[in-house]
């Protein structure tokens, strides 16, 4: 069974949106539980995620759900962490952007912040 994400999705304003990716061992297990949310959110098509991840959870082993799921965003703002010896964040960011898009990477939250509000 997979283990559900430890924070929920949280509303900023209409149509903009923040997830913290930190309580889980890879991205393949948060699929199911990224689609969840916004399903239970009932987050409209084409809103904005601002997307954030902890270098110890999040790897390339990202499941189709969770990558599927980042279509329903019409922009998603990926705040990259610093890279490690044993993480480079660059990695996962890149197989977003893959499956999005329109996905931008920022240095930290404010200019994420920015950036959605500006796609608006």
């Amino acid at each position: 069974m997979a283990k559900s994400l430890n924070h929920s999705i949280k509303k900023i304003q209409d149509r903009l949106y923040h997830l913290v990716l930190d309580d889980i061992k890879t991205c393949h297990f948060c699929g199911e539980s990224f689609i969840k949310l916004v399903a239970d959110h009932k987050i409209p098509i084409d809103s904005h995620l601002i997307l954030e991840t902890v270098p110890e959870y999040c790897s390339i082993a990202c499941s189709e759900i969770f990558l599927n799921t980042t279509k329903h965003f019409k922009s998603v703002a990926y705040v990259l962490t610093k890279e490690t010896n044993k993480h480079n964040p660059w990695i996962h960011a890149f197989v977003v952007r893959n499956n999005n898009k329109n996905t931008q990477f920022f240095d930290n939250y404010t200019d994420a912040l920015n950036w959605c509000q500006s796609q608006s």
